[in-house]
């Protein structure tokens, strides 16, 4: 049992307490849950509000970026800073005295503006599209965090991919090995802060085999150290394309092999040199050279299946005048072309997108009487996919009275003899194989300023396939 004194100085010690504004609950403790009242705020002013110290009554004082509001002081829990530059950020602060000590509240970033911040938050479902994803690229698409406008990160296996961050919710991840897991993130930064999706693994498509009822017969995987001349001729100093317009002299040089891809390279030289002492065109030299290679003589055949993986340096608007193929013509030099692939550059002038425009032709009946025929189509690489961001299968299938064309394993044309009133003598003979790549032309038209160089063609494989 407490003594009447001890109870009477308690007693006087609580009054005291209450007379100072200073409860038993809030001894040693600041304001807290210092925020911003976004709906009182303006384009000049800034209304904080906080949570008030329990059991306290006395007056708050406002701190502005670390200086005290003079006159400001009052017992609410809001404060409105006023005559503010528009739009400004500023740093904001609160404090209780008791007995005579200050505490202070955290410190407090905020903005005049009525607009309240995006809540950091992450990109979310993740997710691969099945249609756009290849043998070397992988398609993912996401959903934004709410009311993001702003560009994304991609990462590979946890390395951000330079160069293709932007404001779409998609993305396609190309130059992959085919039939590989990837573990792939996207990530929205706002206020500086980087929120991360969820991890998301995913694989390349495998190469697919030939149709079942094709069996390999010939092939050139390019894993030596330099050409294969048991396979293919090279051409050296040589104008074949004049007849054409091309612009390029044909070297040896501009054709190699390494790192099992065989590339040709398309130059663009610092002065004109004679290609060869028969060169009527350009007497004084030409401007550029690239390469060219044939089977003539060494793998002639009718009828089959012809593969061609490649990557094309066909990028839209810096490519003008370049002109990539992979074609087939006859040995006897007659009527008859089967064209596997063109592909056309294109310059900045060009609102038409070349880059992803894969050309498939026959031509038959030039060198008769009758008028040249040709069936030309345009594929179009879906999914914004171009033929200079990975490799690509170009394909076609020759059977008499049939021919078909592929890319990436998928049927893109067909022409026989009930769509194409074709001569049976341009599809019934020994073909060779041509791989090529011209600079300039009637068709492309000449190279310009931006046209970037070197330039290179590069091929993974070339397969034959027969019955």
């Amino acid at each position: 049992m407490k003594h009447p004194r001890e109870s009477l100085i308690a007693m006087a010690a609580a009054a005291l307490l209450l007379l100072v504004g200073l409860g038993p609950a809030c001894a040693g403790s600041g304001p807290t849950n210092l925020r911003q009242d976004y709906a009182a705020s303006s384009s000049t002013s800034i209304r904080a509000v906080w949570n008030p110290v329990p059991g306290y009554s006395g007056v708050y004082k406002h701190y502005l970026d670390g200086r005290f509001v003079v006159g400001a002081s009052d017992p609410t829990t809001g404060e409105t800073f006023s005559g503010l530059a528009s739009g400004s950020v500023h740093t904001v602060q609160v404090s209780a005295v008791i007995s005579g000590v200050e505490y202070k509240s955290a410190v407090v970033t905020m903005k005049a503006t009525r607009t309240p911040p995006i809540a950091p938050a992450p990109p979310t479902n993740l997710r691969p599209v099945a249609s756009g994803t290849t043998q070397t690229a992988i398609r993912v698409e996401w959903d934004a965090p709410a009311g993001y406008a702003g560009s994304y990160k991609h990462y590979v296996n946890g390395v951000h991919v330079a160069g293709q961050d932007d404001a779409t919710k998609g993305e396609t991840l190309t130059g992959l090995a085919p039939n590989t897991s990837y573990t792939i993130q996207v990530s929205a930064t706002i206020g500086g802060i980087e929120k991360k999706s969820a991890v998301l693994t995913a694989k390349t498509n495998a190469v697919p085999p030939a149709p079942p009822a094709w069996k390999l017969y010939w092939a050139d995987e390019f894993n030596g150290a330099a050409v294969d001349t048991t396979k293919w001729n090279v051409l050296d100093n040589s104008t074949y394309g004049d007849g054409n317009d091309e612009l390029a002299c044909l070297q040896n040089e501009n054709v190699g092999v390494a790192n099992g891809k065989l590339t040709i390279t398309a130059q663009k030289l610092p002065a004109p040199v004679l290609c060869n002492s028969n060169d009527g065109r350009f007497p004084n030299g030409r401007l550029y050279t690239s390469g060219h290679l044939n089977t003539l003589g060494k793998f002639e055949t009718t009828y089959g299946r012809f593969e061609m993986s490649a990557k094309l340096p066909v990028q839209q608007g810096t490519s003008k005048g370049l002109w990539p193929a992979f074609w087939m013509r006859p040995v006897d030099r007659g009527v008859g072309e089967i064209d596997i692939m063109e592909a056309l550059g294109s310059s900045k002038a060009e609102t038409h997108v070349r880059a992803n425009e894969v050309h498939q032709t026959i031509h038959y009946d030039y060198g008769y009487t009758a008028p040249h025929g040709m069936q030309d189509h345009e594929y179009i690489l879906p999914n914004g996919r171009t033929m200079a961001d990975g490799f690509h299968q170009y394909a076609v299938e020759w059977e008499p009275g049939v021919i078909r064309w592929y890319v990436d394993g998928v049927k893109t044309y067909e022409r026989n003899r009930t769509t194409t009133s074709w001569m049976d003598e341009s599809f019934s003979r020994n073909f060779f194989l041509r791989l090529n790549m011209a600079v300039g032309g009637g068709w492309p038209g000449a190279p310009d300023a931006d046209t970037q160089f070197p330039a290179l063609m590069e091929v993974d494989y070339v397969r034959a396939y027969k019955r």
